[in-house]
């Protein structure tokens, strides 16, 4: 899923805005920020992974990213923002359905709900 996401966010960073600086920084900026971000929201702040607060910092960070990286108007910054949301929100629905159908996994059960680790072994695990 998260490949996906990011193949999707990739396609509106380069396709449809126009980026300030090279592709290589646009990869690697996300790349350090936000991990960083979820170890210091995680074990500094002890926010759990199904706190909206994680998700909103999350957002805050691809706005800021969008604002400063691109050379595009304010509205096309706002647009590109939606429709990257938008098409995360749609790849991950269709993940999860994937998920629970052919592998017959609860998404929902709270055991594996925020864990990508857990998803990812319960998959295995049912596989084999």
């Amino acid at each position: 899923m998260v490949v996906f996401q990011f193949v999707i966010v990739t396609f509106f960073y380069t396709q449809i805005a126009k980026p300030k600086y090279p592709l290589a920084v646009m990869y690697a900026v996300p790349t350090i920020i936000f991990p960083i971000y979820y170890l210091i929201a995680l074990n500094v702040f002890k926010i759990r992974l199904d706190d909206n607060r994680l998700a909103i910092g999350t957002n805050i960070i691809i706005i800021l990213l969008i604002f400063f990286c691109y050379k595009d108007s304010v509205l096309k910054k706002i647009w590109m923002y939606i429709l990257m949301f938008l098409g995360m929100l749609v790849s991950e629905l269709v993940i999860v359905t994937f998920t629970e159908n052919v592998f017959k996994i609860n998404m929902n059960s709270s055991a594996i709900q925020y864990s990508a680790y857990d998803i990812a072994g319960n998959v295995m695990v049912y596989d084999l």
